[in-house]
C-alpha cells in the first residue's frame, strides 16, 4: 500500500462539504497518480468546482482528508493555507493581472528572491510555445489561448507538486478550445505536470485526461480511463452524460442479450432477465438489403444528417420501439427510406431495469 500512495500526487479520502446546510460533497474518494491527467466532469451545479477549491486550499472540509505529493494539507477543522500546498492554479479568464506586462504576469509566479528572472520568464513563454517578445505585451493584447498560455507559464513557474485547472478553456471559441486543450495537454505531458482538471466538456475530459471522474449531486459515478467510462459506463445517467447512447429493451441471458438487432454479447454483467441495453451509434454500422429482406437487424432509414467526415442515419427499427441513431462513414451511407440490416460492433452493455 506504501507504494501505491508514493505513486500518487494526489489523495482524496471520504471528503465531504456543505453550505447553509446542503450537502455538496458526500464522501467523495479519488487518487490521482504521479505526472497523470484526471478530469472531474459534470453538469453544472454537481460539485465539482466545490472539490478543485477543496484541493487547492480555498475551503475547507466537513469531513475527509486531502493529501498532495504525501503530505496531508486538509482534515476535519485542519487546513494547510492555498499558497502553502504546492500547487499551480489556472482560472477560467487566466485571471492575468491587467496591469502588469505578459513577463510581471510570468514572473509574479517566481520564487522570490530567483535569479535570472529574464530568463526563466523568456524559458515559459517557449514551454508554452510563445515567443520571447510577448513578455513586453499586456494581457489585452493576447487572444483568449495566448491568455491561458501565460495563465499556465505563471502556475508552472513555481514548478508545482499538482496543477489546478478550473474550466480552463471554456471562455474560447470551438476552434481554439480544440487546439489550445491539445496544447496545453502535450505541454502538462511533457512536463510530467500531475493535473486535476474540471470540467463540464465531456469531449474535453475523454479527449485529454489519463483518467476521468464522472460527478453527479456530490459523488462519482464512475472513475476509470477514458475509454473505460465511455464504453462501460457502469450506469444509464453516467452512459447518457458522456455521449450519444442507443438504449433498447432486452432480456439477458448466460452473457447475451435479446433484442431488436438481434442477439448480442454483453460485457460481464450480474444482471439477468429483463434489461435495458446500451450501445454507442459508432458500434452501429448500416447496409443497405434487399426491400423484402425481413429478420433481427433490419430496418429502414428515416432520415440522414451529412457531417463532413461522418453520416447520422436516424432509423427505424419497427417493434414499436423509438427510432435510433447510427453513426458510421460518410462514403456511400444508406439512402433515405431504404431497408438496413444493421451489424453490431463489439459487446453492448446492460443496466438492470429500475423498480419502481
Amino acid at each position: 500500500m506504501s507504494g501505491t500512495k508514493r505513486d500518487n500526487a494526489l489523495e482524496i479520502a471520504g471528503l465531504a462539504m456543505s453550505f447553509g446546510g446542503h450537502e455538496v460533497l458526500h464522501g467523495v474518494d479519488l487518487q490521482v497518480s504521479a505526472g497523470t491527467i484526471t478530469a472531474v466532469v459534470g453538469a453544472s451545479g454537481c460539485g465539482k468546482t466545490t472539490l478543485l477549491r477543496l484541493v487547492a486550499g480555498f475551503e475547507t472540509p466537513d469531513a475527509g482528508t486531502i493529501s498532495i505529493a504525501g503530505r496531508q494539507v486538509a482534515a476535519q477543522g485542519k487546513c494547510t493555507p492555498a499558497h502553502r500546498r504546492d500547487v499551480g492554479y489556472v482560472a477560467q479568464d487566466g485571471a492575468l493581472f491587467p496591469h502588469l506586462t505578459v513577463g510581471a504576469n510570468i514572473a509574479y509566479g517566481l520564487p522570490r528572491g530567483g535569479r535570472d528572472a529574464t530568463a526563466r520568464v523568456a524559458e515559459l513563454l517557449r514551454t508554452v510555445s510563445l515567443d520571447d517578445s510577448y513578455a513586453e505585451r499586456r494581457p489585452h493584447e493576447l487572444s483568449g489561448g495566448q491568455q491561458q498560455r501565460v495563465a499556465l507559464a505563471r502556475a508552472l513557474a513555481r514548478k508545482p507538486a499538482l496543477m489546478l485547472l478550473d474550466e480552463p478553456f471554456s471562455a474560447l471559441d470551438t476552434g481554439l478550445r480544440a487546439s489550445t486543450r491539445k496544447a496545453v495537454a502535450a505541454l502538462l505531458a511533457e512536463a510530467g505536470i500531475t493535473t486535476l482538471l474540471v470540467t463540464h466538456d465531456q469531449e474535453e475530459a475523454l479527449s485529454i485526461a489519463d483518467q476521468v471522474a464522472v460527478m453527479r449531486a456530490g459523488r462519482f459515478t464512475k472513475v476509470g480511463t477514458p475509454q473505460g467510462v465511455y464504453l462501460d459506463p457502469g450506469d444509464r445517467f453516467t452512459a447518457e452524460f458522456l455521449g450519444d447512447c442507443v438504449l433498447l429493451p432486452c432480456t439477458v441471458t448466460a452473457g447475451t442479450a435479446h433484442c431488436a438487432l438481434g442477439v448480442l454479447p454483453v460485457r460481464d454483467t450480474d444482471v439477468i432477465g429483463s434489461a435495458t441495453l446500451m450501445l454507442r451509434p459508432e458500434q452501429l454500422v448500416a447496409t443497405t438489403v434487399a426491400d423484402d429482406d425481413k429478420g433481427s437487424g433490419v430496418a429502414t432509414v428515416l432520415a440522414s444528417e451529412f457531417r463532413g467526415h461522418d453520416v447520422l442515419l436516424t432509423v427505424d427499427l419497427g417493434e414499436h420501439l423509438p427510432p435510433i441513431t447510427v453513426r458510421q462513414h460518410s462514403v456511400a451511407p444508406p439512402a433515405v427510406d431504404a431497408k438496413v440490416h444493421i451489424q453490431v460492433n463489439g459487446s453492448a452493455v446492460v443496466f438492470a431495469d429500475e423498480r419502481h
